[in-house]
């Protein structure tokens, strides 16, 4: 008999919350493995490594909105350069039409 191996799931930050939150609530480590298609140590390594991430989801948002915020105003100043280069260039062709 061949045993029927399960496809490699990789589980993304925020699905590990939120097993960690229904592991809180009291949900049943058997039904979280079914439910997200992984195995029972799995859901059995994320508990015993909730500390570890929890530390980096909660370091992982802090960096990421103060990269996106350098990335807005990046664009914001491209934007009105860009306005004031076809700004200028505009002027000079209306002054040349004169």
């Amino acid at each position: 008999m061949a045993d029927k191996k399960r496809k490699h799931e990789t589980l993304s930050l925020v699905k590990k919350m939120e097993i960690l939150r229904k592991l809180d609530s009291g949900e049943n480590q058997m039904k979280l493995a079914g439910e997200y298609g992984v195995g029972r140590a799995t859901i059995y390594d994320i508990k015993k490594n909730r500390e570890k991430i929890e530390n980096f989801a909660n370091t992982a948002d802090a960096g990421t909105s103060s990269r996106q915020t350098v990335k807005i105003k990046r664009c914001i100043r491209g934007f009105f350069k860009n306005e004031l280069v076809i700004r200028l260039l505009l002027e000079i062709l209306f002054v040349k039409k004169l």
